[in-house]
């Protein structure tokens, strides 16, 4: 059932009021069974659950991360994408431009992945700067590389492990109709847009130093992946800021 945002946001005043007449809140306890199975009706009569009903009011939103001269975002972009459950893909204004990362997705999962990415680019930049900076490798371009190159490999693909693993968690609950409720908004989302995406051209071989690029493995498995605690949208924004200045 399509459902209209003035719908919605009708029907979801109506079942937070009725879900708020309990016994603590002053209620006899048939009063407050009776505002409950009104609550499930109205969930029922608009084929929702609760947490659907969430997902429905939270909608979703694109957020957007400037490409570095570095490419580190363009290497971890589809792995975050699908860590954080959104669709991804690289904008350019002009040919010059150097481009923009673009996600889709639930608005909190949109933020995290705009955060994830900066704090992961932060990471591997800082993380290859030391790296440069050592007497073996300072002023060695190839070796710097290599380094980086091993360095979003793995991060890459512990990021890829963490879908893998959660994949085979079993169902509880509604987790699972939950699970295709977000994919299902999200791809309805993107295909609003009509933007046709082109597929990404294949990747130039790259050739590596074994030991620089090992070293990298090792840093990348020293990156963490946690979502930012924040009261609203623009704190994750202001964290996201924080962790670049670092």
């Amino acid at each position: 059932m399509q459902i209209d945002k003035e719908t919605l946001a009708s029907v979801s005043r109506k079942i937070k009021a009725l879900l708020q007449r309990t016994q603590e809140a002053g209620c006899t306890e048939a009063e407050a069974a009776a505002a409950a199975g009104k609550a499930h009706e109205l969930l029922a009569k608009y084929q929702l659950s609760l947490s659907e009903l969430d997902l429905k009011e939270e909608g979703t939103c694109q957020t957007k991360v400037k490409v570095s001269g570095l490419e580190i975002e363009r290497n971890l972009m589809g792995a975050v994408a699908g860590y954080c459950d959104c669709k991804v893909w690289r904008h350019r204004e002009s040919r010059g431009d150097i481009g923009t990362v673009v996600f889709l997705g639930l608005k909190s999962d949109a933020f995290f992945a705009e955060c994830l990415l900066a704090s992961l680019t932060g990471f591997v930049q800082r993380e290859t700067l030391l790296f440069s900076l050592d007497q073996e490798t300072r002023g060695v371009r190839h070796l710097v590389d290599s380094f980086k190159h091993g360095a979003c490999q793995r991060i890459k693909e512990r990021l890829n492990e963490a879908v893998a693993a959660r994949r085979t968690v079993p169902a509880q609950d509604n987790s699972r109709a939950l699970v295709v409720a977000k994919a299902a908004m999200v791809a309805e989302a993107f295909e609003a847009l009509g933007i046709k995406l082109r597929k990404p051209s294949k990747a130039a071989t790259v050739t590596v130093d074994a030991r620089a690029f090992g070293a990298g493995r090792d840093s990348g498995d020293k990156a963490r992946f946690s979502r930012p605690v924040a009261r609203d949208f623009a704190e994750q924004r202001q964290l996201t800021a924080a962790t670049m200045a670092k």
